[in-house]
């Protein structure tokens, strides 16, 4: 099992601007924590991107779950933006996952990481399909033509497949801030599709 020392730690060099963007954004939990790939665990998840999904100048557009790490795609006015947002978000989920796992201590093993998208419908494609599609690329069987239920998959409205129905209740995502993830462009996501090996040399 590899520990927390082996893991490249997310290098503390200046964040990237923002303005007015999507932001694909990682966070990797701290080794020997259970996998977050449990409908409990899941549960909880959901309820705190839930309730931090959306504030002044961020919005979390999509996220996976993963075992040990989550992707998101999130969209923000500006660099503060991002910085208040996703700390406060942290924060809730670290306190849910230590209330449900009855711990205390850390939870994430170091900062996000962060990296701006170029706001073009082939970018935003591109990231769409990783995130959303990230359990595949690891290598988890879902079942074929079937979203990933440890995802925002089933709020996504445009897969090659119309008609597909969303889950009653509230969505746990938020409505992009600007054009620059304008999902509605992006049509014909195949659920079946896999992502690149790599989305850039920093994802997991």
């Amino acid at each position: 099992m590899r520990t927390n020392k082996h893991i490249r730690r997310v290098r503390h060099a200046k964040r990237p601007e923002v303005q007015n963007g999507a932001v694909h954004v990682t966070m990797r939990l701290c080794a020997g924590l259970p996998s977050m790939r449990r409908p409990r665990t899941y549960r909880v998840l959901e309820r705190a991107f839930r309730q931090g999904n959306e504030r002044k100048g961020f919005s979390l557009v999509h996220y996976s779950v993963q075992s040990n790490h989550l992707h998101m795609l999130v969209n923000a006015e500006n660099k503060a933006c991002l910085g208040k947002a996703m700390q406060g978000l942290a924060v809730r989920i670290a306190r849910a996952l230590n209330k449900l796992w009855k711990r205390k201590g850390t939870v994430f093993f170091d900062r996000y990481h962060s990296r701006v998208i170029t706001p073009t419908v082939y970018q935003v494609k591109k990231v769409l399909r990783y995130v959303l599609q990230n359990a595949r690329k690891h290598g988890v069987s879902l079942p074929r033509g079937e979203p990933d239920p440890f995802s925002s998959a089933r709020w996504f409205n445009w897969w090659q497949w119309p008609g597909r129905s969303r889950p009653r209740r509230s969505p746990p995502i938020a409505e992009p801030l600007c054009w620059n993830t304008s999902i509605s462009l992006v049509h014909g996501l195949d659920l079946d599709d896999l992502p690149g090996p790599r989305f850039h040399a920093d994802c997991w």
